[in-house]
């Protein structure tokens, strides 16, 4: 009996694990955070690529303001 339990405890702790840091990673891509636009302009103003390919708009730090959500969904699942 006490063999059938260790390789399920490891499975079940490896299983855990593989979770919380899949879980872990996910957040990490999914997530943004705000710049300085005076930081980001030094940051250009710094960065080597000057001048612009034909039909891109010319290099620069740009100002926006959006609002809205998204959602997304596979079957039975959605993310909002």
């Amino acid at each position: 009996m006490l063999s059938l339990l260790r390789p399920t405890r490891i499975i079940l702790i490896a299983l855990l694990a593989g979770g919380f840091f899949g879980w872990r990673y996910w957040n990490g891509l999914h997530h943004s955070g705000s710049v300085d636009q005076d930081a980001a302009l030094t940051r250009f103003r710094q960065s080597p690529t000057r001048g612009s390919a034909a039909g891109m708009p010319q290099p620069g730090v740009y100002t926006y303001r959006q609002s809205g959500s998204e959602h997304a969904g596979l079957g039975p699942a959605g993310l909002t």
